[in-house]
């Protein structure tokens, strides 16, 4: 004869007493990742009340780890934006004993595996939308530690090909090839397009266009 079922309840607060065993660096954690996929579904206005319901924890048990929503979000923010920049980048961007359309196209494939999630992209869309600074602050970093200066490669890499009065990319130029890169997460996560085929093929290629207008 099988063992007798045991009724829900039990399971039930079974289940209670392991979240409470949770340590609280645990806790945190839990409540962290809960909220990555809960403003990715419905976007940062999203409130904590309806995430509680969603995660299924007290709403001030999450006022216990982050005080507000701000501090929620700005966890938010450091766990999948500041952790996407990866040290060795500006190395890489900076290295001249390295082809600049090598360095570019591989610095671009790496930039795109790292970004191109949908977490990543729905809440980096969501939070400009909506007015939140993390968009502002990551990309004034974007821009400071690793466009500026390929900005400058690239115009390095120019001169010494074409001479020193030929003409040279902006970072407004920069800045719009860099945006197709982003494009390719931005058709996959927020108009639910099919993914690019072979991204990297595809950043290669568009890398090349670009350098093109300069003749490298």
């Amino acid at each position: 004869m099988p063992p007798p079922i045991r009724p829900r309840a039990s399971t039930t607060k079974s289940a209670a007493s392991v979240r409470r065993r949770l340590q609280p660096h645990e806790r945190r954690e839990e409540i962290l990742r809960e909220a990555i996929a809960f403003f990715s579904d419905v976007g940062v206005e999203g409130t904590t009340r309806d995430l509680s319901t969603r995660a299924k924890i007290a709403q001030p048990l999450i006022y216990k780890y982050f005080a507000t929503k701000r501090d929620l979000i700005e966890a938010v923010y450091e766990r999948i934006y500041l952790n996407s920049f990866k040290p060795h980048w500006p190395q890489l961007v900076g290295n001249g004993k390295r082809p600049i359309r090598e360095r570019m196209t591989q610095f671009y494939i790496e930039y795109a595996d790292s970004i191109i999630w949908r977490e990543w992209v729905r809440i980096f869309v969501s939070a400009g939308l909506h007015g939140e600074d993390i968009n502002r602050r990551y990309l004034k970093r974007l821009e400071e530690t690793l466009l500026v200066p390929l900005t400058a490669e690239i115009g390095v890499a120019v001169r010494a090909v074409n001479g020193p009065k030929a003409v040279v990319p902006t970072l407004e130029d920069v800045w719009q090839t860099h945006g197709g890169v982003f494009y390719i997460g931005i058709r996959e996560y927020i108009y639910g397009l099919p993914p690019t085929s072979d991204r990297p093929a595809a950043i290669a290629a568009s890398v090349d266009r670009f350098l093109k207008n300069y003749k490298l």
